[in-house]
């Protein structure tokens, strides 16, 4: 089990209490549903792509971690796994030079995925893991994999509910060692800052921090220091233009790594 670094334990917003777990879809573009047309990659490995929505049927192709799907369809059947009730979808990859068709379940397709600028095989993955009966929202897990074989996961709790992507100030901050950073959004509110952020040193996770809405705060990378900056909300239009919805930001402590554990900087 990965050690949880500077570990800040959030509330979530909604409590459910039922066995299984299944998302409310928002809108067409909530995570963890996915929209037709649209590219995902596989979050497990070992996934068996079937003939039809049912574990009953034939194995087209059995697919490694990160592999590369098109969504053609959402069916109204659905499949849980891990407590989490999610539907199948229709999809469409290439094996062995072929497009091929077939059926997955959405819990081992990635909720969001980013993809090294460096190095196009690296691939970072996050989507719920498993849902605990009595909690209130289900686990996520971050995976990152490197020609898709997994080199390291993690589990953690949500830092709060909405949409889930990884933000784009992710960073290769060292030639292969990496900050990531999972958000959570309402699509009504877009200024919410509750985030995950994650270390990679191109053999481990580590979990540094976790940030809520109601902490104003996020991680950042500047002048290789890992910083904690306070976000500060200003009426000035022109300081929202100019540097966000916040418009300022505080630093308020700042840390290094030393190649085995966070340390505070000073």
């Amino acid at each position: 089990m990965k050690k949880l670094l500077l570990l800040l334990l959030c509330v979530p917003l909604i409590g459910f209490g039922q066995k299984t777990y299944i998302p409310n879809k928002y809108d067409a573009g909530h995570s963890p549903y996915f929209s037709e047309g649209s590219y995902q990659y596989l979050i497990s490995d070992d996934v068996n792509i079937r003939i039809g929505p049912s574990t009953k049927t034939s194995i087209v192709a059995n697919l490694p971690i990160g592999s590369r799907l098109k969504i053609i369809e959402e069916l109204s059947s659905r499949y849980t796994y891990n407590n989490i009730s999610l539907p199948w979808y229709k999809v469409s990859f290439i094996l062995d030079g072929t497009e091929k068709t077939g059926y997955v379940v959405g819990i081992f397709i990635a909720e969001a995925f980013y993809i090294s600028d460096r190095n196009k095989e690296l691939v970072f993955l996050t989507g719920m893991s498993k849902y605990y009966p009595g909690d209130q929202v289900p686990n996520y897990q971050v995976r990152v994999a490197y020609q898709n074989k997994e080199i390291d996961r993690i589990e953690f709790p949500p830092s709060d509910y909405g949409d889930l992507y990884f933000d784009v100030s992710n960073k290769d901050i060292n030639n292969g060692i990496y900050i990531i950073t999972t958000r959570f959004t309402v699509a009504s509110c877009y200024t919410q800052n509750n985030e995950t952020t994650f270390f990679f040193d191109r053999k481990n996770l580590y979990h540094i921090k976790s940030f809520s809405n109601m902490d104003n705060k996020k991680l950042g990378f500047e002048n290789g220091r890992i910083q904690i900056n306070k976000l500060i909300w200003v009426d000035n239009p022109e300081d929202e233009l100019n540097g966000g919805d916040y418009g300022k930001k505080e630093m308020i402590e700042e840390y290094i790594w030393d190649g085995r554990r966070l340390k505070r900087f000073y």
